[in-house]
């Protein structure tokens, strides 16, 4: 099958391999700002006071919990902009890792072709196939994977090939 690797097709699989792997960036890490928000506006209350009248301690708490749970949530939002932002530049700087791709699966081996490239692999050396709804990953090892676009997918018999090994690898 052949397809172009596009610089968004990496993207996809950065965000991907980053909430699969890291926990500030899984969906549920939302849930650590909005907890230490509560702890720290329950064990570090502020005083305010409006125009010198003293502001009731219920109100006070309220207060506490959402600058703290601003400051937070924006804590946790710049972890993950700082996570995606360093492999895009990384990719944007490397623009050999793109371009027309060329994958031929037989019974033994998998043979990616790239511009100025061509590995082999041997069948078993797939360690885990994951389909998302744009893309198929197929991992060599727990860091990298051979990214192929749904849309590349174009006859039944690749699609086939490519179930049959994700029956085969996926964990």
């Amino acid at each position: 099958m052949k397809y172009q690797l596009k610089y968004v097709d990496q993207l996809e699989y950065i965000k991907f391999y980053l909430k699969k792997n890291y926990f500030f960036h899984k969906r549920f890490a939302f849930i650590v700002p909005l907890l230490l928000a509560v702890l720290f506006a329950l064990w570090y209350p502020g005083e305010y006071s409006v125009k010198g009248v003293q502001i009731e301690k219920q109100v006070n708490f309220w207060v506490d919990f959402f600058m703290n749970l601003v400051i937070f949530i924006g804590l946790l939002l710049l972890i993950r902009y700082l996570g995606v932002s360093k492999n895009a530049k990384t990719l944007r700087n490397n623009p050999e890792s793109r371009g027309d791709r060329e994958l031929h699966i037989d019974a033994n081996t998998l043979t990616l072709k790239g511009n100025n490239f061509q590995i082999e692999y041997k069948i078993e050396a797939i360690k885990e196939i994951i389909a998302t709804s744009g893309y198929y990953y197929l991992h060599t090892d727990n860091d990298s994977a051979i990214i192929v676009p749904k849309r590349a997918v174009s006859s039944q018999e690749e699609k086939n090939q490519i179930e049959k090994l994700a029956e085969k690898y996926t964990l």
